[in-house]
């Protein structure tokens, strides 16, 4: 009983570290950087150290203060992941906001993203709440094994897109 607890508090420890890292190592593999680099190794560990405050939080109460900080930590890595992989996705949001105005004014804007902040933020207290006592066992399931595949899974270069007759015959060396 004594060693599930101590995992248990390990691995509310260890979650919000490991949300952190994940989306840091899949960009230091997607730029074919040398993960066992020293500075990546101390990027690494800051990241991992600057998830703790937060897993102690989830370590002294769950439900309550592990439900709204993985909340507001999930809601902050799916904005960065969205607007650092995807630049696209702030033309799509200043169309969706321009539209909405035109549709329902200034103070329609402030109604729908209120709603749907209210929802979002929401659904995920639920959700983690719901987890209970076993939150930081998932969560720290879910990214260490995002982190740990990222890390020992091989990656491929891939060419996207059309290549002319011309590109063919230049041998291009990475």
């Amino acid at each position: 009983m004594a060693i599930t607890t101590l995992l248990r508090h390990l691995a509310n420890i260890a979650a919000p570290g490991l949300l952190f890292l994940s989306p840091f190592l899949v960009f230091v593999r997607f730029h074919d950087y040398p993960i066992w680099r020293p500075e990546i190794l101390v990027v690494a560990l800051a990241l991992i150290g600057l998830g703790m405050p937060f897993g102690l939080l989830i370590a002294i109460r769950p439900k309550t203060f592990g439900a709204a900080a993985l909340t507001v930590l999930v809601l902050v890595c799916t904005t960065e992941v969205l607007v650092s992989r995807y630049p696209d996705s702030l033309t799509a949001w200043d169309s969706f906001l321009q539209s909405v105005v035109d549709w329902g004014g200034s103070l329609g804007l402030y109604a729908v993203l209120g709603l749907g902040a209210v929802v979002v933020v929401g659904g995920l207290i639920a959700l983690f709440g719901l987890l209970g006592r076993n939150l930081g066992i998932v969560m720290s399931t879910v990214f260490g094994v995002a982190a740990a595949s990222t890390v020992l899974l091989p990656t491929e270069a891939t060419l996207t897109g059309e290549i002319s007759k011309r590109s063919r015959r230049t041998r291009v060396c990475l």
